[in-house]
C-alpha cells in the first residue's frame, strides 16, 4: 500500500475512476441477498412483556433472558426439540419502557414460536424470583404472554434484505476502488504525463476505440473536429513546419513522423490516423503509413529455442506471455485500421504498407505519419519506422511512468528522442496542460524570510 495520504477531492476521482467496479459491488450485494432472503423459508416472530422492579438495570436484564440458566429451564419447561445454543440463537430481549422487558423470538413455525417464548418468559419469571439470582429474588410480573406469531411478508423482507445487501456491497467496492486506487500508478493528468519523461504535451484530443474496420472507416472520415482539439492540431501541424513556419522552419520538402503508442494502450493507436486524417482536412497532402511493427520474438517457445531447449524462468515466462498478447491485440487492431482506411476514403488522404524500417520520406509539401506500436514493458522502438520526428501518442490513465521511460529510452538509444506527446481522452477534470515538464516549470516565488534575534545597527 502507497504511504500518500488520501485527501477528499482525490478519493472522489479514485471513486470516480472505479465507478464501474463499484457500481458492480453494489448490484452484486443488493441481487445476492435478495436472492438469499427470496429463497429463506419464512420466519415467524411474537414477543411477552414483563413488568420488572424499577430498581434492576434493564439491559442488564436482557442479557440475563438468553443466559444459559434461564434457557436450561426452558427447555426443560417446554420440549421444543433444539439445542441450548439453537434457543439462544432465536430468543432475544430488549428494553420496552422504563420498566418493561420485552421477550422476542423467531422460529420457522407459529406454535413453535409462540411455545419458545411463553417457555423462556416463564423461566426467566422464575430465576429472578428465586434465591439463584445474583442480585437476590426481585420482583417480576408477566404482563403479556405471546399470542398468535406474526410473519414478516416477503416484500418487506426482500427490501430489507436488497437494501443491506446494496450497503454491503457499496462498502465492500469503496474499500476496493481506493485500495486499487492508491496503487495505481497510471498516469491521468497531462502534467503528470509530461513529467515522467520530461516531454511536453503538445496536443490533446479525443479518440474513440475502433473494433473493426468499420469503425476505423467512420472514425477516420469525420470530418468534423471539437474547437479545442482542431485548434491544438493546426498548432502541431504549424510547429512540425507543415503549414507556415514553425519551430523546424519551413519544410517545403515534407515531414515525417513516427506516432509511438504502447500495445495496451488501444485508444493511442487511433491518434496517429487521426492526426493524419487531420492534416488532410486542412488541405496538407497526407499519408498513412502502416510500417513494421515490434514483433513478439521474445515468446517462449522462441526463448526456449534460442536458449538450447532450456526453459525460462516462471516470472520471465508470464512477461513474455503477457508481451505476446498485447503485441497481438495491437497488430489485429492495425490491421484492422488499415482496411478502415483504405475504405474510409478521406480526400488528401491516402495510406500505404511499408516493411522497411529506414527513415521514412515525405513527398514535398505533405506529411507522412507512421504508425508504431511497442510493448510496454520491452519496447524495441528500433524495430518500428524511423522518421525526421517521433511523437509519442498516451492516452489519459493507460500507462505508467515506469513505461513512458522505457520506450523514452529506447527511442533515445535508437538516436530518436521524442519530440512531444499528444494525449487522447484527457479526464474530464484535468486542468494541466502538460506544456512545460516539471523541471522547467516555474515555481513560485516566496516571501523573504524575517531574521529574528539578529542585532543590526543603523547608520545616520
Amino acid at each position: 500500500m502507497s504511504s500518500r495520504a488520501l485527501d477528499l477531492k482525490r478519493s472522489g476521482r479514485i471513486l470516480w475512476q472505479y465507478r464501474i467496479l463499484l457500481g458492480a459491488c453494489a448490484l452484486l450485494g443488493l441481487l445476492a441477498n435478495a436472492a438469499h432472503a427470496y429463497l429463506q423459508p419464512a420466519t415467524y416472530s411474537s414477543y411477552a412483556l414483563v413488568v420488572l422492579s424499577p430498581t434492576v438495570d434493564l439491559d442488564t436484564q436482557a442479557v440475563v433472558v438468553d443466559s444459559t440458566p434461564v434457557v436450561v429451564d426452558a427447555l426443560g419447561r417446554a420440549r421444543l426439540g433444539v439445542s441450548v445454543a439453537d434457543l439462544q440463537s432465536h430468543v432475544e430481549a430488549m428494553a420496552a419502557g422504563s420498566q418493561t422487558l420485552e421477550i422476542v423470538a423467531d422460529g420457522p413455525s407459529a406454535s413453535w414460536v409462540k411455545q419458545a417464548v411463553n417457555a423462556v418468559t416463564n423461566a426467566y419469571v422464575g430465576y429472578i424470583r428465586s434465591d439463584d439470582n445474583p442480585g437476590g429474588p426481585q420482583p417480576a410480573q408477566v404482563f403479556h404472554f405471546a399470542t398468535t406469531p406474526t410473519i414478516k411478508p416477503l416484500e418487506t423482507r426482500l427490501a430489507e434484505a436488497a437494501l443491506l445487501g446494496l450497503l454491503a456491497g457499496l462498502t465492500v467496492g469503496l474499500v476496493a476502488a481506493l485500495a486499487l486506487g492508491r496503487n495505481d500508478r497510471r498516469l491521468r493528468t497531462r502534467d503528470a504525463i509530461a513529467d515522467a519523461i520530461g516531454v511536453p504535451v503538445i496536443a490533446s484530443l479525443a479518440v474513440p476505440v475502433p473494433s473493426d474496420a468499420a469503425g476505423w472507416a467512420r472514425f477516420l472520415g469525420q470530418q468534423e473536429v471539437p474547437g479545442t482539439d482542431a485548434w491544438r492540431l493546426r498548432t502541431v501541424l504549424r510547429e512540425l513546419g507543415v503549414t507556415g513556419t514553425g519551430l523546424h522552419g519551413a519544410r517545403p520538402e515534407g515531414c515525417s513522423v513516427t506516432m509511438l503508442s504502447i500495445a495496451t494502450d488501444k485508444a493511442a493507436l487511433g491518434v496517429g490516423p487521426r492526426f493524419a486524417a487531420f492534416a488532410a482536412s486542412e488541405g496538407v497532402p497526407a499519408t498513412l503509413v502502416i510500417g513494421p511493427q515490434q514483433e513478439a520474438a521474445g515468446t517462449p517457445a522462441a526463448v526456449v529455442a534460442a536458449n538450447g531447449g532450456k526453459a525460462p524462468p516462471l516470472t520471465e515466462a508470464l512477461v513474455l506471455n503477457a508481451t505476446a498478447a498485447a503485441l497481438g491485440t495491437a497488430l489485429k487492431g492495425i490491421g484492422a485500421l488499415r482496411s478502415g482506411a483504405e475504405a474510409a476514403g478521406v480526400a488528401n488522404l491516402r495510406v500505404s504498407g511499408r516493411e522497411s524500417r529506414a527513415r521514412l520520406e515525405a513527398q514535398p509539401g505533405t506529411l507522412a505519419v507512421a504508425v508504431g506500436v511497442v510493448d510496454g514493458t520491452v519496447p524495441r522502438v528500433t524495430e518500428t519506422t524511423r522518421a525526421d520526428v517521433t511523437l509519442l501518442a498516451v492516452t489519459a490513465g493507460a500507462a505508467t511512468s515506469e513505461q513512458l521511460v522505457r520506450v523514452a529510452a529506447s527511442a533515445a538509444a535508437d538516436g530518436r528522442p521524442i519530440w512531444g506527446i499528444l494525449v487522447a481522452n484527457a479526464a474530464a477534470g484535468d486542468e494541466t496542460t502538460g506544456r512545460v515538464p516539471e523541471l522547467a516549470r516555474p515555481q513560485e516565488n516566496r516571501m523573504p524570510a524575517r531574521f529574528r534575534g539578529v542585532v543590526t545597527t543603523e547608520s545616520r
